[in-house]
């Protein structure tokens, strides 16, 4: 929105200038061979049809590079385009442009104080694993942060059961 204001002797001619925003004709997603579109579709939560609003569209960035962490894409990049629909400008397309980057795998998993109990023991308890040999058959090397959580709490549950009721992990 923009006032213009003219003075006219005594009286003050006023006019409002707006353009409206556009509407979201299309959402297109390229560059994503890891995570099908399906799954990007229940992240976003813009519509077709929706009024433009960026920073909405900035949200969904942080969204869609929240689901390739989840499957252990942490150095996934997203952009963003906008494109013009029509030739009145009323409606845009927006297209996500993502480059997903190397899945991010443990290579070693080290654990510190643990002199009661040895690591080969603790390790069992969790599900995240080191790379090895036959890590090509599950995907429990690959970082994922609700497995990690997990870790930790079913470390310290396993603590709690062998009687080290301070431990902190």
């Amino acid at each position: 929105i923009r006032f213009d204001a003219e003075r006219d002797g005594a009286e003050l001619d006023l006019t409002v200038h707006l353009r409206e925003r556009p509407a979201i004709a299309s959402i297109d997603f390229v560059g994503n061979d890891e995570v099908s579109e399906e799954d990007l579709d229940e992240r976003v939560t813009l519509q077709e049809g929706a009024i433009l609003s960026i920073p909405t569209v900035r949200r969904q960035v942080t969204r869609i590079r929240d689901l390739y962490a989840e499957e252990g894409h942490f150095l996934a990049r997203v952009r963003y385009e906008l494109r013009m629909a029509n030739e009145r400008a009323d409606e845009i397309g927006i297209r996500f442009i993502i480059e997903e980057g190397p899945e991010v795998e443990i290579r070693r998993i080290r654990f510190v104080g643990n002199e009661n109990i040895p690591s080969d023991e603790i390790l069992g308890v969790m599900q995240t694993s080191e790379t090895g040999f036959l890590s090509f058959i599950s995907s429990n090397n690959t970082f994922n942060q609700e497995n990690f959580d997990e870790d930790v709490n079913r470390l310290q549950a396993y603590y709690h059961e062998k009687g080290f009721l301070t431990v902190r992990v």
